[in-house]
């Protein structure tokens, strides 16, 4: 699972005071690093002063404009509708929004991208569903305190190939706040897969990956031949990460994993097929 955040827990803030170390610079330069998320680069403050995003003391500045110490700087939604997925996009998903909430739990379909450059990926879709879905999708993916996140924002990534459930923010708050919760591990996640191969009991994996450790345990349900797949001996497993790096194919490092199972030959990591001897035939 990848987390859709910066390292540090902070994920962005909308507002943000002038420090004295900073009075009397030009707003081009004071607000490098005032909102590392949103605008990482000198070049990208820059386009957002000009496209008027970026309002001082509740005016919209200019390049030239110079702030002093105790400046409310504040970075605005940006009102550009967004662009329509790519062709194959879904035009129905199924999600639960707890009441009252600013979040909400979107089930990804296998084959669909997280996020990405591209059109085709749940984040581009939630964006269009947000703008120009039906009256109940549009009213579904409004936060009910919206701020400078526009379009709702998944706070985590599952790989490509795996289906489940993605939890998506609808404004910048509630991203830092799960977010954090993600980096900390205060949130439990697991994956079921099908497997081929025998792995039987349960059992857990310490194997570490791009030199980060990880620890995954597993747990075998069923041992049969179930309709879905195409092996004669298949077992369910269920594979809660208990700790490494917070991606759906790096935490969970055996090769029993969901996602991993997939990419294990190009990532090198032949070891664990050869451990365990068996092989991931499909993931939820």
């Amino acid at each position: 699972m990848d987390l859709e955040l910066p390292k540090h827990p902070e994920f962005a803030r909308v507002a943000a005071k002038i420090a004295s170390d900073r009075h009397g610079q030009r707003i081009q330069d004071a607000l490098h690093g005032l909102f590392p998320t949103l605008l990482p680069s000198r070049k990208s403050c820059k386009k957002a002063i000009e496209r008027g995003r970026i309002a001082i003391n509740g005016v919209p500045s200019t390049t030239a404009r110079r702030v002093q110490t105790g400046d409310e700087v504040v970075y605005l939604p940006d009102n550009a509708p967004p662009r329509p997925p790519g062709p194959g996009a879904p035009q129905h998903l199924k999600w639960h929004r707890p009441d009252g909430a600013d979040h909400l739990f979107v089930w990804k379909p296998a084959g669909l991208a997280t996020s990405g450059s591209g059109r085709l990926n749940l984040a581009a879709v939630l964006a269009h569903l947000a703008h120009a879905g039906t009256p109940d999708q549009v009213a579904a993916l409004t936060a009910h305190h919206p701020d400078a996140l526009r379009w709702p924002q998944p706070i985590h990534r599952l790989d490509r190939v795996t289906s489940g459930w993605v939890c998506v923010a609808l404004n910048l708050r509630t991203a830092s706040s799960i977010g954090a919760a993600f980096a900390a591990q205060r949130i439990r996640k697991s994956y079921l897969a099908l497997v081929a191969g025998d792995l039987d009991g349960q059992g857990e994996c310490r194997l570490p990956l791009e030199g980060q450790t990880a620890h995954t345990s597993w747990n075998a349900h069923r041992f049969g031949a179930p309709p879905c797949s195409r092996n004669s001996h298949t077992a369910p497993r269920d594979c809660p990460p208990l700790e490494g790096r917070t991606r759906s194919d790096g935490t969970a490092h055996c090769w029993v994993t969901p996602s991993l199972g997939k990419t294990a030959t190009r990532r090198g990591l032949t070891p664990a097929k050869s451990r365990f001897g068996t092989r991931v035939t499909d993931c939820f």
